[in-house]
């Protein structure tokens, strides 16, 4: 209804943006990535996120969380460990001890949803975004993978002459070996892939758990695929014969023995001898 346009992406943020400048004037941060946005008829912006909740911004006060609601959604969003390379402005490894501290953060945004990274009192990077909103900036999350060995370059990347949004680096006996992967994939999958394609570099399965959960650990945002039919025999999604209509001889028993059950065929009494 206000003439600004609308956009939300796997990098979490839901951005608000002015339909005459083009301008990002707002940029809202979420716990994981967003799939869908849209405007409601009374102004609000309702936005679907990977985290299975659909999240409300109003600019009505009357609408607006309680104060510890929101305190609560900044701390699942702050929770998220970021891979380096999803950072603004980073193109490859970087060395957080360069980083400057928190005080750093007195220093205002020039722009709504400018990043910033800082090193808290323990050293740890992270990613900050500058709300035009509120004057401040807002903690994203950690910056996970900043020594550019252990963590996923974001981004496309290509290999082998194919596009991927992460190329990790995984150290097996000192040498470097790339494993690349794309939102979506399995990571145990994608990591059975990797040892069959470097047996010859002295990967072998034992190391597929631990690969795998290398995997997941530096893929911010990725959620376990939904549990299918595991057991086709025991689980709830295996086959069970029909009920039989009723009328029909054994009805109500299923499958049943053909021979023994009250369903077995019986000569009529009486039968002359054959």
């Amino acid at each position: 209804p206000s003439g600004e346009w609308l956009s939300c992406s796997e990098d979490r943020s839901l951005c608000v943006w002015d339909g005459a400048s083009g301008v990002c004037v707002q940029a809202i941060p979420h716990p994981k990535e967003l799939w869908a946005c849209g405007a409601m008829a009374n102004g609000d912006i309702v936005c679907g996120c990977g985290d299975g909740s659909a999240y409300v911004w109003t600019r009505e006060h009357e609408r607006a969380a309680s104060a510890e609601l929101a305190s609560a959604f900044k701390a699942s969003v702050a929770s998220v460990g970021l891979g380096a390379q999803q950072v603004e402005g980073i193109t490859g490894g970087f060395d957080a001890s360069s980083l400057s501290g928190e005080d750093a953060l007195s220093v205002p945004g020039t722009r709504e949803g400018q990043h910033k990274m800082v090193k808290d009192e323990k050293g740890t990077p992270v990613l900050y975004q500058w709300s035009t909103a509120s004057g401040a900036w807002d903690k994203v999350g950690e910056i996970v993978g900043s020594d550019g060995a252990d963590g996923a370059s974001l981004g496309k990347k290509m290999f082998r002459g194919k596009e991927y949004d992460y190329l990790f680096d995984i150290d097996i006996d000192g040498r470097s070996l790339k494993l690349p992967f794309n939102r979506g994939d399995e990571p145990w999958t994608a990591a059975h892939g990797f040892i069959m394609d470097n047996l010859e570099n002295g990967v072998h399965m034992g190391m597929l758990d631990q690969i795998a959960q290398h995997i997941v650990a530096n893929t911010p945002g990725y959620t376990p695929p939904p549990i299918g039919n595991a057991d086709p025999y025991t689980s709830t999604g295996a086959y069970r014969p029909a009920t039989a209509p009723t009328g029909v001889a054994g009805g109500g028993a299923g499958n049943v023995d053909p021979f023994t059950s009250s369903g077995a065929y019986r000569p009529p009494t009486g039968a002359p001898p054959t």
